[in-house]
Formats: C-alpha cells, sequence, structure tokens
C-alpha cells in the first residue's frame, strides 16, 4: 500500500515537473538579462494611410522602408528602350508561334541555313546537370527539349533575354 503512494505521488511530482519545463520553455516572454542587443524591438503597430503624412513615413511591421525609386526609374528607361524588333522570334518561328509545344521540325521549308545566335547573355537556368537529351528515343518516339536536375520549390531563370515561350515540367 504503502508502495502504492509513493509511486502515485512520484507520478504525480513527475507531470507536474513536465507540465512546468513545457510551459516555461514555450514562454512568450523575453529573456531580459539574455537579450541580444544587436537587434532593435520591433514594435508592431497598424498604419493607415490615411495617417500618414508623407511618402517617406511609410512603416511595414513596424519597420521603415527607404523610398528609394532610383530602381523604379532604371526598370521604367530599359522598358521605354527595349525594341520588340530586336527579339529573332518572328525571324526564326516564321509567325507559327504558338504557346502550347514547340516544334523543332515545323516549317523546314522556310528555314535558313544558318543563323548566329548571341551568346554573350547566356546563363544556366538552374544548377542541375542534364538529365535527357534532345533528340531521337528508341525507334520512333523523340525528345523535343533537353530535361534539367531541379528539386521542387527551384528558382529556374530564363537561359536568354526575351519572351518565355513554352513553360512546362
Amino acid at each position: 500500500m504503502e508502495r502504492k503512494k509513493l509511486l502515485s505521488k512520484a507520478s504525480a511530482l513527475l507531470l507536474a515537473s513536465f507540465t512546468f519545463v513545457t510551459f516555461s520553455a514555450f514562454s512568450q516572454s523575453a529573456d531580459k538579462k539574455n537579450a541580444d542587443k544587436s537587434r532593435p524591438e520591433v514594435g508592431y503597430k497598424q498604419l493607415h494611410s490615411s495617417s500618414l503624412s508623407s511618402a517617406s513615413a511609410l512603416m511595414v511591421d513596424g519597420l521603415k522602408l527607404k523610398m528609394d525609386l532610383s530602381v523604379l526609374e532604371e526598370a521604367e528607361a530599359e522598358r521605354e528602350a527595349f525594341n520588340p524588333n530586336e527579339i529573332p522570334a518572328d525571324d526564326i518561328y516564321q509567325g507559327m508561334w504558338t504557346n502550347r509545344h514547340v516544334s523543332a521540325y515545323g516549317n523546314l521549308q522556310n528555314a535558313p541555313d544558318s543563323f548566329m545566335v548571341d551568346l554573350s547573355n547566356f546563363t544556366m537556368p538552374c544548377n542541375g546537370y542534364m538529365t535527357s537529351n534532345f533528340g531521337r528515343r528508341g525507334s520512333r518516339r523523340y525528345h523535343y527539349g533537353i530535361d534539367l536536375k531541379a528539386q521542387t520549390g527551384d528558382t529556374i531563370y530564363a537561359a536568354f533575354d526575351g519572351k518565355v515561350r513554352v513553360k512546362q515540367f
């Protein structure tokens, strides 16, 4: 009987200590003694546009944002300087521009003997390696592109400047 009492007290004490440790581990109050002074305290408050006196007082989650419009002006200047006639898509595809698939051998009668491709702005779309090459698969099937190794969520970049024609996986 005494052993049962001792076990029940021990289990109650163990349960109480686990509860205390759990609540103290997930406490929301900051430790004032060991606080990192290199990071400023952020006071979260909601500001509405009607309460702002100027554009320089723009706040997001309590942090002031620097209003630097030079990036926007630079992008606008690039957009105005862009000439869509510099993209050779119509010369290469002869007006057969579709977004569903690329037909590499679609119109061979009008295809030029050769054409120059400027590779100075080429970048690899991702850091992965090529897993499947362009060309014939067995006796009849063709693979009309190349496959690159990438993980879900990886950023994929355009290989060249211009217009994205087909996006598939």
